[in-house]
């Protein structure tokens, strides 16, 4: 077991799933852009829930849909004959990369996004920005690249914590 994996499995320090770095820090940030602010001209913004808006992201075998809860957009879809046949983790990654289109669409400034999702496989992958598979792989990568210069995080949740699960059933 590496050192890393030892100290967030000792207790020591909590884990954020949702940050790559310890909890902690954040206190250590706080402290550096108040001495900044006080210092220098520069001027420093640190990231605030008002500063960022959530997309969530689901598909079923039938359908997908995604709920963008700070515009009030609720949208499903069936899928195509030629849809029907993929993995579930593929429409997964489509249904998201769906929902941060229209997304970047309706964002008039310069906020974040935070991306929810209930596949595993797509929130690994886009933690990583690489996936297996040439089809999974194109999506991840695209939903990426839309992402550029935007600052976003992705976020698993249980399907039942899910709000777009319930669109993406409706078919």
């Amino acid at each position: 077991m590496s050192r890393r994996a030892k100290d967030i499995c000792s207790g020591d320090r909590k884990w954020d799933h949702r940050v790559v770095w310890w909890k902690d820090a954040w206190a250590d940030v706080k402290r550096i852009a108040a001495v900044v602010l006080q210092n220098s001209p520069v001027s420093v913004i640190l990231p605030t829930a008002a500063t960022t808006e959530e997309v969530w992201a689901d598909a079923s075998g039938a359908g997908g849909g995604y709920v963008l809860p700070d515009y009030g957009v609720v949208k499903s879809w069936a899928w195509t004959e030629r849809q029907l046949v993929y993995p579930i983790h593929l429409k997964e990654a489509w249904a998201l990369e769906g929902a941060v289109r229209h997304w970047l669409c309706l964002r008039s400034d310069e906020k974040g996004v935070e991306m929810k999702t209930d596949s595993a496989l797509v929130w690994h992958a886009l933690r990583k920005l690489k996936a297996t598979g040439w089809l999974f792989n194109e999506s991840i990568r695209a939903t990426a690249d839309l992402l550029e210069g935007v600052r976003w995080t992705v976020d698993w949740v249980p399907s039942k914590q899910n709000i777009a699960d319930a669109p993406s059933r409706k078919f």
